[in-house]
């Protein structure tokens, strides 16, 4: 009976390795276009920033922001560039994409999502949120040797909860979160982290 159900937890996490070893081939180039976007805003951002009367900085408050561009990395929402909408309530809505072609041989790996953050706590520089999305990853080898997509759970759902907090001022923000992510066809359902970094602005 021990025996049995080691192998049916080692079944239950063989494509681990996998996503494991992809994301880490994805990883470099997310950050790179992550880092280009939060360079191109920043740059920007300032000078687009509008100031009322009670927000003397110039800086755009967590509470206050509308818009955020960076990058984030979440096996449930996406990897990749990401664009935040932070609603006037407690509501924010996150899509995150990329795409990555090589040669010899040939593969293309690409993925999207969705996620959706509703505000627990929110003062000034922080907030914590519960969280709730879905995503697509693909990875297809174009040779002999391979055959479709070489992930085992392509399709994710899942939810959990998440905190965000300002790097400097209040325009740069890291988020960091735990979601439960079921993977399917696969049928596994693993509790894992994520994490982002945006440059927000109005």
């Amino acid at each position: 009976m021990r025996m049995q159900s080691v192998l049916i937890i080692c079944d239950n996490f063989q494509f681990l390795p996998y996503s494991i070893m992809h994301s880490l081939k994805r990883f470099p180039h997310s950050v790179i276009l992550g880092m280009i976007s939060i360079a191109l805003v920043a740059s920007s951002a300032r000078s687009q920033t509008a100031i009322s009367g009670n927000d003397t900085t110039g800086h755009a408050d967590i509470s206050n922001t509308v818009f955020g561009l960076g990058a984030d990395f979440s096996a449930l929402s996406g990897e990749g560039i990401s664009m935040r909408m932070h609603f006037p309530e407690r509501l924010s809505l996150m899509f995150t994409g990329y795409i990555y072609r090589s040669s010899n041989p040939t593969e293309t790996m690409y993925d999207y999502g969705v996620e959706g953050q509703y505000d627990l706590v929110l003062r000034g520089r922080i907030r914590f949120y519960l969280l709730a999305g879905a995503s697509h990853y693909s990875d297809v080898i174009e040779d002999r040797y391979h055959n479709g997509n070489q992930y085992t759970g392509p399709d994710r759902l899942g939810g959990g909860f998440g905190i965000e907090t300002t790097l400097i001022g209040n325009d740069l923000c890291v988020s960091l979160s735990v979601a439960l992510t079921f993977f399917q066809p696969s049928g596994d359902i693993i509790p894992l982290p994520q994490g982002g970094i945006h440059y927000y602005f109005r």
